[in-house]
């Protein structure tokens, strides 16, 4: 890791990018036309490493997360994937065709988490729903927010409650 190099290049420019010592980094904001040709690179062989995108709204509880956080972390996902070579031709184009994984009600986009899951809610002004159990994977280790759905907008609230914190 103390090697490793990161380097945003966007339009005509290249940002360096700072790597904690747990090889986390944020991405710096750009202009959304330079986003369209903007890409990471590492100083390592393709496939050294493997990016996993996080994104949190700052000030929010802990167990409290944004809807249109999950969607930017399976676009980013969704683009490094497709990019990487690592989805057979066919299943890209299949995926694509329905509306992207991220916007489309066919394909459920998994997203783990460190404890088990009890519940999950989703909360958008007045409105308060539990998220279907089926939503929930069985071993309560992840779950497949509603992505495609537009009825609740990014400003939507996730609040996970788990286990360990429902038998207090």
């Amino acid at each position: 890791m103390k090697e490793l190099t990161l380097v945003l290049t966007a339009a005509n420019r290249d940002i360096e990018i700072a790597i904690d010592k747990n090889g986390v980094f944020t991405a710096p904001r750009i202009d959304a036309r330079e986003s369209l040709d903007a890409r990471i690179l590492l100083n390592r062989p393709d496939g050294a490493f493997a990016l996993k995108p996080f994104v949190r709204t700052p000030g929010l509880p802990p167990n409290t997360r944004r809807l249109g956080d999950f969607r930017a972390i399976c676009e980013m996902r969704w683009a490094i994937e497709r990019d990487d070579g690592s989805i057979p031709l066919p299943t890209r184009l299949l995926a694509e065709g329905i509306g992207t994984p991220c916007r489309s009600w066919l394909i459920k986009v998994i997203f783990r988490e460190p404890r088990p899951i009890a519940e999950v809610w989703l909360v958008s002004g007045q409105r308060r729903e539990a998220l279907a159990q089926e939503r929930i994977r069985q071993d309560r280790t992840s779950f497949s927010p509603p992505l495609h759905d537009d009825s609740w907008p990014d400003d939507t609230l996730i609040e996970l409650k788990f286990v360990e914190d429902t038998k207090q």
